[in-house]
């Protein structure tokens, strides 16, 4: 979010999750004693994600409408992780999740009509995600 430019945004996402992976399997096999091949995999995968979600990320905190829609996607996603809705209920699943939601819309206030706009736009698309369920969340 903070980075200087898009691509550079790109390359601080790969370079992260990069150094993150190398570090978790050589950690596993040299200290751990074992290789988790399908960890591997799912984790090379989302490293070489990592740039292209850099890139978006980075145009999240901008006042443009399609800047709004980026945080409203990120902030209904991760409300998704930290809440449950029903049809009678709504529910904390994760109070750390939820500290993260909160986290992230700090990090992406820009000006308070920024953050409203990305807010209810989140807070609509986490009750249109809610009935679905999602696998990778």
């Amino acid at each position: 979010l903070f980075s200087a430019s898009a691509p550079r945004a790109a390359l601080n996402a790969f370079v992260f999750f990069l150094g993150m992976v190398g570090a978790y399997f050589a950690y596993t096999v040299f200290v751990g004693g074992f290789f988790p091949r399908a960890y591997m995999f799912f984790w090379l995968a989302v490293t070489a994600l990592t740039p292209f979600l850099g890139f978006v990320c980075f145009y999240g905190r901008g006042e443009h409408p399609l800047s709004i829609g980026i945080a409203a996607v990120l902030l209904a996603l991760l409300a998704r992780q930290a809440f449950a809705f029903g049809f009678w209920y709504f529910d904390l699943l994760y109070p750390l999740e939820a500290v993260l939601l909160v986290g992230m819309a700090v990090l992406l206030y820009r000006s308070p009509k920024q953050i409203l706009l990305a807010l209810l736009g989140g807070a609509v698309l986490f009750f249109v995600l809610s009935p679905l369920y999602l696998g990778i969340l």
